[in-house]
């Protein structure tokens, strides 16, 4: 097949763009042509398309005559470039995949385990990233509804391979430079919130099997692993992987941590010490295959290794490193 991935090596896509090049599939990869150490190296095999996919008249003069088997939009974050996608793109792709969020699924204890249906949050009240993404959501199904745009929703949860998941932080690398200087790993609230993280590789064997799948068309999926842990247990798993001691943390209140507002709006940070666990029942039905199968231990380890293969992999943000010195100045730590 002819795919095309919109965003290809960032911290979820890469493997994904990994897997359908080692299964034959002609892989195009559209970014503006900046490269960022932080991140995995473009794929050599990959066709490159340079554009701005932001830029409407660029990307549109650049693929006015282009057309493909499937396209995968990694960067899709709101309606206006929802509604974007879907003029460049309809009419030229039998298969358009885009990937939202869990964080549209509402907060409610009805609602657990999220699946595909659970009860999606109000749009009017939710954070700009949040409502960004369940909007862009309604672009799409309207466009499938009214069009038959064929579009396939992925909702993934906290995905990592080039960033470590830390509960108080950010997808960088500043938290853990910090605790390798000796200060304690913060944790907001209790740390008692249940959680899937899912390695990037696990995530992409189930984003491959959707790909040219025409029973995906139409339909939205969750992809996560099948493992859950709290942020208690998560960050046990980490500080033993850096061969730090495991009680070397720190409980934030939780009416703190809520307002860190240098982490995002309050509903972001409510959502990090909320319970956030999924089931791949629908998935599986249709990917057969699909069985996550790196575990946090293992999979942080080889996060890990990759940040320590090159210095310049180690994003530090000054930001976050000034919020978090804030925090240890205010509890004396």
């Amino acid at each position: 097949m002819k795919i095309l991935f919109i965003g290809g090596n960032g911290n979820i896509s890469w493997h994904c763009a990994e897997k359908a090049i080692k299964l034959g599939h002609t892989v195009y990869e559209l970014h503006r042509g900046i490269t960022y150490s932080t991140r995995r190296p473009v794929h050599p095999q990959a066709k490159i398309i340079k554009c701005d996919i932001r830029d409407y008249n660029e990307a549109l003069s650049i693929l006015k005559d282009a057309e493909f088997d499937v396209v995968c939009d990694f960067i899709c974050y709101n309606a206006e470039q929802a509604k974007t996608a879907i003029k460049l793109f309809e009419g030229k792709v039998k298969q358009y995949i885009v990937l939202s969020s869990v964080v549209v699924y509402k907060h409610t204890i009805k609602n657990l385990p999220f699946n595909e249906n659970s009860e999606m949050r109000d749009p009017k009240t939710a954070s700009p990233y949040i409502s960004g993404k369940l909007l862009m959501e309604e672009e799409f199904w309207k466009a499938y509804q009214e069009n038959n745009f064929p579009v396939t929703i992925v909702r993934p949860g906290y995905t990592y391979d080039t960033i470590i998941p830390i509960s108080i932080g950010h997808n960088c690398y500043t938290a853990i430079d910090k605790i390798q200087h000796g200060k304690p790993l913060l944790i907001g609230g209790e740390g008692n919130s249940i959680w899937n993280f899912t390695n990037s590789a696990d995530f992409a064997d189930g984003f491959i099997g959707l790909i040219g799948n025409p029973e995906a068309v139409g339909e939205a999926f969750d992809i996560s692993t099948n493992e859950w842990l709290t942020w208690n247990d998560a960050s046990e798993i980490l500080l033993d992987a850096l061969n730090i001691d495991k009680n070397n943390t720190f409980h934030i209140p939780y009416e703190r941590a809520l307002h860190l507002t240098e982490l995002g709006p309050e509903d972001m940070m409510h959502h990090r010490m909320w319970h956030n666990i999924r089931t791949n029942k629908k998935i599986q039905a249709i990917v057969p295959g699909f069985s996550p199968k790196i575990s946090f231990e293992s999979g942080v380890r080889m996060s890990l290794q990759w940040l320590n293969e090159d210095p310049k992999h180690k994003r530090i943000v000054e930001k976050y490193s000034n919020m978090l010195d804030m925090l240890y100045r205010e509890y004396n730590l």
